[in-house]
């Protein structure tokens, strides 16, 4: 082959490569979809190279990578048979062209994972291949951050190699996964030693199963002493007793956050935490909060490194307003968001006769239950404020569900 031969099937493009002794195979952008197979000889490089265009030109080929020595040979039935030649054997028997035999490469290497420790590199490859959400982030050849459904999160913590230095984790659901619970159970029973930012979980497009799932860490967080980053989202959250000193930031996200749940994160030990992010949710879906339950976070003395405080879905945010301007903690946050909740235009007005407690910080409003008038009077009121809003007030906090870090959400114009 002295050019590359390019093949289409199944909507897939693969690339076949013959340099010398060596065959390039590439079937995708992934790290292990592309294969570098070297030979004895340029002409076993060169029939190991026809061998794999006549499996992938044949009629039963299905795009597949396989655990086999050579990669991307399919999933159809050998090669095909070859017609006879006219010549008698000397049996009287047509005579058939031995069928030839694929050489064994010497060695095979994925160039596009050079310098991973070779440790990592089997896990690597079968959690690309058979994961049904997996990404990473590999810094010197070792595994420090990973994004990985539920289902295959014992698979990655089953390996010391690539939990030794994992620094960053996400656990995805996605559709048909397993519970979470059992992945829950898994990270309690191996927990990464040097992890710092832990997501548990972001649902990817299971929108009931958010809702319905109940997450449990009373058992796991005593063994994360190290997290800086926690993100944590269900339906509804049981945290037992926790103390994370180290950690910077918090991110709670539910359907209905109840009394307990709020009460665990506001008697927690955080003194370094940051940034705290609230998703309070609707009383039906279990959301059992109320102002009062929050006096002991305004009171500062919990957070005394608090700088960023987002309250969000919050159903009681009018009532919550006054609190916040008497609150000894406004003076040192830099940042205040109440957004997709029920803050109503009696809220608001409530925000703009205390403009004076809130002029040393950036005020966020985003998509509550108050007028187009209303927010104009905000906006107005010279305040450093970012405001944004629908045309019609909210009606419910049910039209806002967290699915991701930040402001990821899916919004709806109704739920359930």
């Amino acid at each position: 082959m002295a050019m590359p031969t390019v093949f289409e099937q199944h909507g897939v493009t693969y690339e076949l490569d013959v340099r010398g002794q060596e065959v390039m195979i590439r079937t995708g952008r992934g790290r292990f979809d592309v294969v570098i197979e070297e030979y004895a000889s340029i002409e076993d490089a060169q029939l190991a190279a026809e061998l794999v265009q006549q499996r992938w030109e044949s009629a039963g080929f299905k795009p597949r990578r396989p655990a086999g020595t050579s990669l991307l040979v399919g999933t159809s039935g050998p090669p095909p048979a070859r017609a006879p030649g006219l010549l008698l054997d000397s049996s009287g028997q047509p005579f058939r062209k031995p069928a030839k035999a694929r050489p064994a490469p010497l060695r095979t290497r994925y160039p596009e994972a050079d310098g991973i420790d070779p440790k990592l590199v089997p896990l690597l490859k079968k959690l690309d291949t058979e994961a049904d959400w997996f990404a990473s982030v590999i810094e010197d050849g070792t595994l420090v951050g990973a994004e990985i459904d539920s289902s295959s999160l014992s698979a990655l913590l089953s390996s010391r190699p690539a939990t030794q230095r994992l620094r960053r984790l996400e656990v995805v659901v996605v559709p048909a996964d397993e519970d979470l619970e059992v992945a829950v159970k898994r990270l309690q029973s191996k927990p990464p030693t040097a992890l710092e930012s832990l997501t548990l979980a972001r649902f990817h497009k299971t929108l009931e199963t958010f809702l319905a799932t109940e997450l449990d860490v009373t058992g796991l967080l005593p063994k994360l002493k190290n997290l800086r980053h926690l993100d944590l989202g269900a339906g509804k959250l049981h945290l037992g007793t926790f103390a994370l000193p180290e950690l910077k930031s918090l991110h709670v996200r539910t359907a209905g956050l109840s009394s307990a749940a709020l009460s665990s994160i506001l008697s927690a030990e955080l003194g370094g935490l940051e940034r705290l992010e609230l998703w309070f949710g609707a009383a039906h879906r279990g959301g059992t909060c109320n102002v009062d339950d929050l006096a002991p976070l305004l009171t500062g003395e919990r957070v005394p490194a608090l700088t960023h405080l987002a309250l969000k879905t919050c159903e009681f945010a009018d009532d919550l307003c006054p609190r916040l301007l008497a609150s000894p903690l406004l003076a040192r946050l830099s940042v205040l968001e109440i957004s997709y909740g029920m803050l109503s235009d009696r809220g608001i007005e409530t925000l703009v006769r205390g403009a004076d407690q809130l002029r040393s910080l950036q005020l966020i409003v985003k998509r509550g239950a108050a007028t187009t008038q209303g927010y104009q009077r905000l906006a107005g009121s010279g305040l450093n404020v970012n405001v944004e809003h629908e045309s019609a007030p909210n009606t419910t906090v049910e039209h806002f569900v967290p699915v991701g870090p930040a402001d990821q959400f899916i919004y709806l114009d109704r739920v359930g």
